[in-house]
């Protein structure tokens, strides 16, 4: 009877295996990795459906939100405390401005979540912060709304900003860019220093400086119980908004330089410049009813 020979494994065998056991290792472990993390990312995205769903039935009654201001308190009514809500792994909660939802950026600022189209504009990303990031010119910026725990007097900003609930913020938003953005203030001084973008103001302000806005235009939405001193540029009120005065101050006094543009739904008491000559050379659309004079 042929006795049974067992042969052990070889070190070239055991090497094989080993090799084998490594690849599956390499394989399985990102898998695993990720299924780990999947709860927290699936709740975080079962967040931003419930919140979009509410954002999608205000925007079909109302209209799409205008401010950030809008969707914070839309999201406090029905229990969703912005400005405590933290996402898993480093990412955060925005509020897509264009297409009025929200999605998950990730520590890096990708969009990792969204439940529909998300713009490619990041000043239509709006965050909460306590304080404004300082940035250098070639980082990523996002529009920010400031939460309760934000401390100061004054902003300065390179995109768009809410202010919140505070009150009495300067605001100065200085910016080169070809751009849109939408700034809410609610008192305080909201100057002005862009040479391509188009800006969107809500809210209500002191006062307002247009330095410059170049060939662009700030639109007003909201009310200024002052003075909109524009230099350069196009200011428009639009309807509902409302302002005590605009003064023309062109530099130089070079009227072609800046241009204006009042609604009929518009509350405005006068148009203003140092000389005569601005009033009359410089392109005023406005009510009949609008004062025309010479400020000392």
């Amino acid at each position: 009877m042929a006795k049974n020979l067992k042969k052990a494994f070889s070190m070239t065998d055991l090497v094989i295996v080993i090799a084998i056991v490594a690849i599956f290792v390499v394989l399985l472990v990102p898998t695993l990795t990720s299924i780990a993390e999947r709860p927290a990312d699936v709740a975080d995205a079962h967040t931003a459906e419930r919140m979009n769903v509410l954002l999608k039935a205000q925007e079909e009654q109302n209209g799409k939100p205008k401010t950030m201001s809008e969707v914070v308190d839309l999201m406090a009514e029905h229990g969703y405390l912005l400005e405590k809500m933290v996402a898993e792994d480093g990412q955060t909660f925005a509020w897509d401005e264009e297409n009025n939802r929200f999605v998950l950026l990730s520590s890096s600022g990708e969009v990792v979540y969204s439940d529909g189209d998300a713009t490619e504009d990041n000043n239509k990303l709006w965050q909460v912060v306590d304080e404004i990031p300082v940035l250098e010119e070639e980082d990523t910026r996002y529009s920010y709304y400031l939460s309760s725990s934000f401390e100061g007097t004054e902003v300065s900003v390179m995109n768009g900003v809410d202010v919140g609930e505070h009150t009495g913020i300067d605001v100065l938003y200085n910016s080169a860019a070809l751009e849109e953005v939408t700034i809410r203030t609610n008192g305080g001084t909201l100057t002005i220093k862009a040479l391509n973008a188009t800006v969107n103001h809500y809210g209500m302000a002191e006062s307002v400086h247009i330095q410059r806005i170049a060939k662009d235009s700030y639109h007003l939405y909201g009310q200024v119980q002052g003075t909109v001193t524009l230099v350069e540029g196009i200011a428009v009120l639009e309807s509902g908004s409302s302002a005590d005065t605009v003064l023309l101050a062109p530099i130089n006094n070079v009227a072609e330089n800046v241009i204006l543009r009042v609604s009929d739904s518009a509350s405005l008491s006068a148009i203003a410049a140092r000389v005569q000559s601005v009033l009359d050379a410089a392109s005023i659309e406005a009510p009949a009813s609008v004062q025309r004079i010479v400020a000392a």
